[in-house]
Parts: structure tokens; C-alpha cells; sequence
């Protein structure tokens, strides 16, 4: 069976650069294909439906990749937010165990969140009381949790909000840059296709040129084709015999 040619993005793109170039580039061909309304300038619309497709595809590539790396830090620094908040939670929660004021205060009278932007609200929370409330800090301050320890605790959340806000922007570039790819890509592919039938009729006598554009030339027939004599033979065979015996 027959291989067909890969179908991604960058083989399209590849083919489409195969074809464009060199019909740009030999002059025999624009002869050819001039005939049938593909002049240098058409085919330079062409050119154009490339390049524009190629500058969206290496957007795409980098707005994947901005896209990975935000989600990958988003991760890294939602862990570091859970040990500081899941600290503080287990001492404060020793410390105050009678004082459910206090703990409440801190927000800690109740599960941490899981959204994130509700663990991002309960943090800030829980860092900013635990900060500004005098007994709260004297009683934590000798757990460590000193004007220093807290602020960089806070820091840690706040490092948080800021990668899940950079992840989400990642995200929307990612997603228009995969649909402008889709639209520059189509585009191309339907100049393309309509450009290759037109080849072919204008080239049929040239199969090297067509060769030259990447447009596959059979050069063998197919098995059915290869058949076809001896079937007639067969048949008309059978047809003789046939009319020998009335």
C-alpha cells in the first residue's frame, strides 16, 4: 500500500513552500501555468498566504511554549503557597485550639480552599491578620513567625496570584494563536489546492516540472489497469468459443 505524505502543519506548510518557490522561480513553469490565470502576481498572492501562514504557525509554536512554562511555574509556586498557608495553619491551630476568635480571624476556622482563587483569598487573609493583629503575632512569634517569616510567607501567596494571572494569559494567547493558525492554514491550503489542479491540466506533458512542484507523477500503471488486456483477451475469448458452438 502506498505511504501518504504526512499531514501535519509543518509538512503542509513544507509542500506548499515546495510549490509556491518553484513555480516562482522557473520561469518554464509561469509559462505553462500563466495560461490557465496563475501570472506572477497570482502566484505571489500565494507567496503571501505562506508567509503570513508561517509567521502565525512559529506564533503558535512560542505561545505553546509560553503556555507550558507558565503552567509548569503556576504549579511550582501553588505548592510553595499550600506548605507556607498549611504551616502556619498546623502551629496556629496548636496555639489558638481555645481560641476560636483568633482562628477565625485567620480564616483557619474553617478547610483550606481548593479553588484558586479561593485559597488565593484565604491566604491573604490568614498572612495579612496574622500580621496586623498584635496578640495573634506575639502568640506566633515565638513559633518563628516573626515580621520577616510572615512577609516572606505572604510573598509566597502573592507569587502564586501573580503565575496564576500569567497562566491564564498564556492560556488566551495560546488559544488565539491556535485559531489564527487554523484560519492562516486554510487559507494557504485552499490556494494551494486550487493552484495544484490547475497545475496538473496546464503541466499533464511536463511530469518533470510537476515532479519539480512536488506533485506526484504516476509512473506505472495500476494493477487493474495492468490487468485490463488480458481480460479483454479472456473475454473475447469467451465470446469466440461462445459462437463456435451454436
Amino acid at each position: 500500500m502506498a505511504k501518504h505524505p504526512p499531514n501535519g502543519i509543518p509538512a503542509k506548510l513544507s509542500r506548499a513552500e515546495t510549490l509556491i518557490t518553484n513555480s516562482l522561480s522557473d520561469t518554464t513553469i509561469q509559462s505553462y501555468v500563466g495560461k490557465y490565470g496563475y501570472t506572477a502576481d497570482r502566484l505571489n498572492e500565494g507567496k503571501a498566504l505562506l508567509d503570513a501562514a508561517t509567521g502565525v504557525k512559529d506564533t503558535h509554536v512560542a505561545a505553546s511554549g509560553a503556555k507550558k512554562v507558565a503552567t509548569a511555574a503556576e504549579g511550582g509556586l501553588r505548592k510553595a503557597a499550600e506548605d507556607a498557608y498549611q504551616s502556619y495553619s498546623t502551629i496556629a491551630k496548636g496555639v489558638f485550639q481555645k481560641d476560636k476568635e483568633s482562628l477565625a480571624k485567620l480564616g483557619l476556622d474553617k478547610p483550606m480552599p481548593r479553588t484558586e482563587a479561593g485559597f488565593i483569598a484565604a491566604g491573604k487573609t490568614l498572612f495579612d491578620n496574622a500580621s496586623s493583629d498584635e496578640k495573634i503575632k506575639a502568640a506566633m512569634a515565638n513559633d518563628g513567625y516573626d515580621d520577616a517569616k510572615l512577609a516572606d510567607e505572604k510573598a509566597k501567596i502573592l507569587a502564586y496570584e501573580a503565575a496564576v494571572d500569567a497562566q491564564a494569559a498564556a492560556n488566551g494567547a495560546s488559544q488565539d494563536s491556535t485559531q489564527e493558525q487554523t484560519k492562516a492554514v486554510k487559507a494557504l491550503a485552499d490556494w494551494v489546492s486550487g493552484y495544484m489542479r490547475v497545475a496538473r491540466v496546464a503541466l499533464k506533458e511536463k511530469p518533470q516540472l510537476l515532479e519539480k512542484l512536488g506533485i506526484l507523477v504516476r509512473n506505472t500503471r495500476t494493477k487493474p489497469q495492468k490487468q485490463a488486456p488480458q481480460k479483454a483477451a479472456a473475454t473475447r475469448a469467451a465470446k469466440k468459443n461462445a459462437s463456435q458452438k451454436q
